[in-house]
């Protein structure tokens, strides 16, 4: 549940935000929430006796097959 509320904080950083593209203002913020998902996030690794690091290396790789550079290259909007 903590997870799900600091993603949303930092989430409704951007809700209010006048200019999308320009986050400079938001960046303490921006910070602060995002070291707060991530605390959570490990400290539910440490809970669980899993290894971040690996599970991030084996989701970008499941990643690299799924979406193959070559072919979804340039296409993010």
């Amino acid at each position: 549940m903590a997870i799900s509320i600091e993603a949303a904080e930092l989430l409704d950083l951007f809700k209010w935000s006048e200019d999308k593209t320009d986050v400079t203002e938001l960046l303490p913020g921006i910070r602060d929430e995002i070291a707060d998902v991530m605390i959570y996030c490990l400290s539910l690794c440490n809970q669980l006796h899993l290894d971040g690091s690996a599970l991030v290396e084996a989701k970008l790789a499941k990643n690299k097959l799924k979406y193959p550079v070559e072919r979804y290259k340039g296409r993010w909007r």
